[in-house]
């Protein structure tokens, strides 16, 4: 497997197909909407992934396979009736195997020991209606998913496959990378759950799932875990209470813990002085800038030229934001769902951790600048962390937005492109100035 730069002559030569259609299109689709109208993608289809497997994954064709499972994948090709199953551990005794339920311990890996980490879990695959209330067999599966996805360590299960196992791995910017996959004809849980009396005790509660999720973040569970809980549906009133596909779970779970910080941190009061702060992650690099006032966030995303999802050799700059407007302000909430997807909320939720753990608001601006070393899609996860090591990144600080503008000549990788007069918290000191 390759961790160098994208080299687009290689990969057209492993998909020809690559040579005919747009990549200016790749940026916004990033692997998950299929704008170039071709499934799968052709451009994670020339991507040479796969590591080399031993004769235990060989051994899963048309038989068992046993081991540890503490993750749960649900697609969404198919909605309501879609592809559902546990992901089981074939390695568990590799060093990195104690990693593989948590990407906030990913930091120190590389992008070739993430994928191989990923494409060490066989994701087993069954079809089951999100509600399941309408088939028995899909009720059975989901409770079972359920169980696996509270319990807060790893559960040991027994699967039993049909036909050949696939090695054809899936890769987008949304979700963690998978490897190998195989249809289940059943599996059954051989070791009990361990579900904590909290997680417990919440659930049982008759709650929407949003104030369900809320309550199990203020008392400091991962939100890797609540994302997994939420998507086998083990969350929200009985009546209401359906299958999410992983996809779509990730996001949700992101912007609506998101908006509570944002209504908690509006009570705070706000920082004195102008702060920076930088850094970086899988070849994703970050500027954040703090600026005194009301809580406002601004997030551009700047792909460059020789990046996997811009091999046009051009580079795509967008800028989304929130609450400059009376109806965001008074609702704590987006009015249209980001432009940027799965990356904004997730880099928004690690922004607002650190602005809730200072007890602080902020008027906010990053720029993240993705490089060509950034050559493979790992999921969303990696802009939630690469945020999060920002916001413990040492703090520049600066008196005016001159002196920041000087300090900015070249500290970035486009030094073409004018960021701050895409900013209107640059741009505009008084936040009253947008409703003029």
């Amino acid at each position: 497997m390759s961790t160098g730069f994208v080299d687009l002559k290689e990969l057209v030569k492993k998909s020809p197909l690559l040579a005919t259609i747009d990549l200016n299109l790749c940026v916004s689709c990033k692997a998950v909407q299929a704008a170039c109208g071709h499934r799968p993608c052709p451009l994670m289809k020339a991507l040479d992934l796969y590591p080399k497997m031993d004769t235990k994954l060989e051994s899963v064709s048309d038989g068992s396979v046993f081991g540890p499972s503490e993750q749960i994948f649900v697609g969404s090709s198919g909605y309501p009736r879609v592809l559902s199953g546990p992901m089981t551990d074939l390695h568990p005794d590799s060093e990195l195997s104690k990693l593989k339920g948590d990407p906030s311990k990913w930091t120190n890996l590389s992008l070739k020991e993430i994928v191989e980490l990923r494409f060490d879990l066989l994701r087993g695959k069954q079809s089951v209606y999100v509600r399941p209330d309408k088939n028995s067999k899909s009720q059975t599966i989901q409770t079972k998913l359920q169980e696996l996805s509270l319990s807060e360590k790893p559960v040991e299960i027994e699967g039993n496959y049909v036909g050949k196992v696939s090695l054809q791995s899936t890769l987008n910017a949304q979700t963690q990378p998978m490897g190998p996959s195989g249809n289940l004809k059943d599996f059954a849980l051989t070791s009990n759950p361990v579900i904590p009396k909290k997680v417990d005790a919440v659930l049982g509660d008759e709650l929407k799932a949003s104030d369900q999720l809320i309550e199990l973040h203020n008392n400091d569970f991962n939100v890797y875990y609540l994302q997994n809980i939420f998507s086998s549906g083990a969350t929200g009133l009985n009546v209401s209470k359906k299958i999410v596909p992983t996809r779509w779970g990730i996001t949700a779970v992101d912007d609506l813990l998101g908006q509570d910080l944002i209504r908690e941190v509006r009570n705070f009061s706000t920082i004195n002085q102008i702060e920076v702060k930088q850094g970086n992650y899988l070849g994703n690099y970050y500027t954040l800038f703090m600026f005194p006032g009301n809580f406002t966030f601004e997030n551009i995303e700047a792909w460059l030229p020789g990046n996997i999802f811009s091999l046009a050799n051009k580079a795509n700059v967008s800028i989304d934001r929130e609450g400059f407007d009376r109806k965001e302000i008074m609702t704590s909430k987006k009015k249209t769902y980001s432009h940027q997807a799965g990356g904004y909320y997730a880099s928004r939720l690690s922004l607002l951790k650190y602005l809730h753990k200072i007890r602080r608001q902020a008027q906010i601006f990053i720029i993240r600048e993705i490089t060509p070393e950034y050559t493979i899609p790992v999921g969303v996860f990696q802009v939630r962390e690469g945020m999060r090591l920002t916001t413990e990144a040492p703090s520049l600080k600066f008196s005016s937005k001159q002196e920041v503008l000087n300090w900015a000549r070249d500290k970035f990788n486009l030094p073409g492109v004018n960021y701050f007069k895409m900013s209107w918290a640059f741009t505009s000191t008084k936040i009253q100035d947008f409703f003029s």
